[in-house]
């Protein structure tokens, strides 16, 4: 009886870790950890039905010379890249497993990859300039470690939510 205990329990936790591991790959990209696009858009319309929420500004940001970063670099230097733009927008999805679930659309920033070079995120921002002053920060380049590699800058776009229409990408 004691051995059906245990091994009952060892399968409970082992089903909810398999639940907590599909929760991530359904919803994050399983190499460099960004949101998927369609997580992304089911956040964003989430946050967008929020009175409250009134300070969320959306962006897009192309990383110039992206396929060369992963050409020359390798794809785990191109994935860096992508968690250095998380970073650097100050998005913190705690535990990934959960933030879906948790998301605050007052306060989480979210980043996802529209595919190729092109990321969009949706931040909180007093204002359009601090927005854009926030999306400025990718652009001196990604490092690992103390290295650094050297990039044009990327040209971020940010819209307000009220009062913009979405880019055509976005819809």
């Amino acid at each position: 009886m004691q051995r059906e205990r245990i091994a009952s329990f060892l399968l409970f936790n082992k089903y909810k870790e398999n639940q907590r591991e599909l929760r991530v790959q359904t919803n994050f990209d399983h190499l460099s950890g960004v949101m998927l696009r369609s997580t992304f858009m089911d956040l964003l319309q989430k946050a967008i039905e929020q009175p409250e929420c009134t300070d969320l500004f959306i962006g897009l940001v192309d990383i110039d010379y992206f396929k060369q970063i992963n050409d020359n670099y390798g794809h785990r230097m191109g994935d860096l890249a992508s968690q250095c733009l998380e970073k650097e927008l100050k998005v913190d999805y705690r535990d990934r497993a959960d933030f879906v679930e948790k998301f605050d659309p007052a306060k989480d920033n979210v980043l996802a990859r529209l595919g190729g070079d092109e990321f969009v995120f949706a931040c909180h921002c007093p204002s359009e300039a601090a927005c854009l002053e926030k999306s400025a920060g990718p652009a001196g380049g990604f490092c690992q470690g103390g290295d650094r590699i050297r990039r044009p800058a990327a040209q971020p776009a940010a819209f307000f939510l009220r009062g913009h229409p979405l880019p055509k990408q976005l819809v």
